[in-house]
C-alpha cells in the first residue's frame, strides 16, 4: 500500500518533496517509541548520518523507480537485495561464501538481466534504479547489523528519518508545490506504513531474523501487482514474470541455505 500510495502522490508531486514529507512524518511517528524507550541520545551520529546516506540514495531511488516503471517490476527488482547482500558481506565484513550461493546469486541476476534488458531499446532507467535500491538497501542491512550493537531500533529509524528529512529540506522547498487535502491524506497514510515497515524491517536485521522471514515477503509482490492492475492498470509483461521467478527462486534457494547455516547441530545421541 505504501509504494501504491506514493506512486499516487509522485504523479503531482516533485520527487524530492515526496522523500522530504515522508520522510518528516517517519521522523515526527517514531519519535514517541524512541522517547518511550529510552530517547533519542547517541555516541554513533556519524555512523547514523552515513547510514542515512546510503538509506537515502535508496529510497530515491525507490521513488524513482514506481514513478515511472510498474510496481510489480520494481517490486521483483528490490529482492536483488539479497543477492547483493554477499558480496558486500565479503567485501565489508570479510565473510567467506560457498560455490552454492555463488551460483544463486549468477542464476539470480540472470533474471535480473531479463527484466532490465540492457541494450534493449526498451531498456528503462526506471528499472536501473529499482536496481540501485536493491543494492543500496542491502548495504543498508549490512550497516544496521552492525549498529544494532549499541543502537535501539527506533534510535535507528529516528535518525534515517531526521537526516534523511534535513538532507532533501533544501530541495523540497525549492520544487514545492502546495500538496491537496487527497496528496496529504496519501502522504500520512504512507508513511505511516513506512514507519512501522521500517521498525520491523530494522528489528529483523538487529536480531538476524530477516532471512528467516524473507519468504514471506515474496506474498508483497503479489499484493503489489494486484494493486498495481487495479489501481493503475498495470499488465506485468512475460519479462517481468519470467524474470521475477528467476530472482524469486534464487533469493529463496539463499534464504534457505542461510537458514540451515544458522539451526544448531543436532545435539549427538546418548550412549545405550
Amino acid at each position: 500500500m505504501q509504494s501504491a500510495g506514493l506512486k499516487e502522490v509522485s504523479q503531482r508531486l516533485d520527487l524530492w518533496q515526496v522523500i522530504f514529507l515522508r520522510s518528516a512524518f517517519l521522523t515526527l511517528f517514531i519519535l514517541p517509541a524512541a522517547l518511550a524507550r529510552g530517547g533519542v541520545a547517541t555516541k554513533r551520529p556519524i555512523a547514523h548520518f552515513g547510514r542515512s546516506l546510503v538509506g537515502l540514495g535508496g529510497f530515491i531511488c525507490m521513488i524513482y523507480a514506481i514513478a515511472h516503471a510498474p510496481l510489480a517490476d520494481v517490486t521483483a527488482l528490490t529482492f536483488t537485495k539479497q543477492l547483493f547482500t554477499i558480496p558486500l558481506a565479503i567485501v565489508l565484513l570479510g565473510e567467506a561464501v560457498g560455490w552454492h550461493r555463488w551460483g544463486a546469486v549468477t542464476v539470480g541476476f540472470l533474471g535480473v538481466l531479463v527484466m532490465v534488458r540492457p541494450g534493449d531499446a526498451s531498456f528503462d532507467w526506471a528499472l536501473a534504479a529499482a536496481l540501485g535500491n536493491g543494492f543500496l538497501t542491502a548495504w543498508v542491512a549490512i550497516v544496521l547489523k552492525q549498529l544494532s550493537r549499541t543502537e535501539r531500533p527506533e534510535t535507528m529509524v529516528f535518525y534515517f528519518g531526521f537526516f534523511s528529512a534535513l538532507m532533501m529540506a533544501v530541495p523540497a522547498i525549492l520544487n514545492w508545490t502546495s500538496p491537496s487535502a487527497f496528496d496529504w491524506t496519501i502522504l500520512i497514510c504512507a508513511s505511516l506504513l513506512g514507519t512501522f515497515g521500517q521498525s520491523c524491517t530494522v528489528r529483523g536485521w538487529a536480531v538476524g531474523e530477516a532471512s528467516a522471514l524473507a519468504p514471506i515477503g515474496y506474498v508483497y509482490l503479489i499484493n503489489v501487482a494486484v494493486l498495481g492492475f487495479f489501481i493503475f492498470g498495470e499488465v506485468p509483461t512475460v519479462w517481468t514474470v519470467s524474470g521475477a521467478l528467476v530472482i524469486i527462486a534464487s533469493t529463496l534457494y539463499i534464504t534457505l541455505r542461510e537458514s540451515r547455516a544458522r539451526a544448531p547441530a543436532p545435539a549427538p545421541a546418548a550412549a545405550e
